[in-house]
């Protein structure tokens, strides 16, 4: 999660997400990313296919990023889909 006092400007979600497409992009193709403005930097992921899901997550999960420990799970894809309009991301 990523506190106030690391947010510094509006945009900060921006940064974020670009972060963890980069993250994410080395373990396979990133479809859709979307980050909760609204949360402390919850970040949601789809890829093109599930090993590159479990490749990131492998990776990911359990790590520091700004001092904080990064949290992976996994979300069916037709909830990932409804939450996140992401169905025609392919």
């Amino acid at each position: 999660d990523i506190g106030e006092e690391d947010r510094g400007d509006d945009a900060w979600w921006v940064d974020i997400g670009e972060e963890v497409r980069e993250e994410c992009a080395k373990h396979g193709a990133v479809t859709h990313l979307a980050v909760d403005r609204h949360s402390q930097g919850f970040v949601y992921v789809k890829f093109a296919t599930p090993a590159a899901a479990a490749g990131a997550r492998s990776t990911l999960h359990a790590r520091w990023f700004a001092g904080r420990l990064v949290t992976c799970e996994f979300t069916a894809e037709d909830e990932y889909d409804a939450a996140h309009g992401a169905s025609d991301a392919r």
